[in-house]
């Protein structure tokens, strides 16, 4: 299982020094508000292997997560997609 990353909040961006840094931290915070998300606190990112799920495709292990974690709360990139 992956570890998750925290999503910081504007204010928080103030703080970091290292531009790359920063610029990363504000895409993660930038692409959740993209979607609606609001207040987001983490996400994290899992790579599926379908040989190593027949039973389930990446669309079906997709679909399980926004069923899980309720489809308000949750964004889900396929295959690599890049939202900006």
């Amino acid at each position: 299982m992956y570890a998750t990353n925290e999503v910081l909040v504007h204010e928080q961006l103030n703080f970091i020094e290292d531009r790359v840094e920063k610029y990363k931290k504000e895409t993660d915070l930038l692409i959740a508000e993209e979607f609606g998300l609001e207040e987001p606190k983490s996400y994290f990112m899992i790579s599926v292997n379908d040989k190593f799920f027949p039973e389930l495709n990446t669309s079906e292990v997709a679909n399980m997560l926004r069923n899980e974690l309720g489809k308000e709360n949750i964004i889900v990139l396929l295959n690599g997609e890049n939202p900006i």
